[in-house]
């Protein structure tokens, strides 16, 4: 059946419809390390799509102004624009800045925030993160596994739970 038929329906267990609740996130920034660290502190705090915290540049990340402009997206092993195709400046939380400014003292790349670090271009996607960085972190805190995705969604409930209007987030 084809995933855009209605006979096809995820299953309520699927990884990808889950968040991280605000305990794990807690213990998982707390247990991650290096750029994966700064990585996910961005993604849990800003909501960005996966592809579009992979394509991030040093320039997009305006530390005085505390700001992030979205304006492009790793998907497919191809840079392209948002999904939405609109470029977006987001507010830059201070755990996020924190986390961005000690990563930027460490980072490979000039240019890219969370480049492969063999290539040091964008990784092709999202895979490689996942199996080398997420799920050994998740395995060793004894937590379930969810998407790397998820992290938005996790965002995403974080505002809900604080009766913040999403569209504001």
């Amino acid at each position: 059946v084809d995933k855009k038929s209605k006979q096809f329906s995820k299953s309520k267990s699927d990884a990808s419809q889950k968040y991280y609740s605000k305990e794990e996130v807690q213990r998982i920034l707390e247990n991650a390390t290096g750029w994966f660290k700064a990585f996910l502190t961005l993604s849990f705090n800003t909501g960005l799509r996966t592809g579009e915290a992979l394509a991030l540049q040093w320039g997009d990340i305006d530390f005085e102004n505390n700001t992030i402009t979205i304006q492009r997206s790793q998907r497919h092993g191809k840079l392209k624009s948002t999904k939405t195709n609109i470029v977006n400046t987001v507010y830059m939380p201070s755990p996020v800045k924190e986390a961005l400014q000690l990563h930027k003292q460490t980072a490979k790349s000039e240019l890219w925030v969370f480049p492969n670090e063999n290539t040091l271009q964008p990784y092709f996607e999202s895979r490689p993160i996942v199996k080398t960085y997420l799920k050994p972190l998740l395995e060793r805190l004894n937590l379930t596994y969810k998407t790397l995705y998820a992290t938005r969604h996790s965002f995403a409930s974080s505002v809900v739970e604080n009766n913040m209007p999403i569209t504001l987030a």
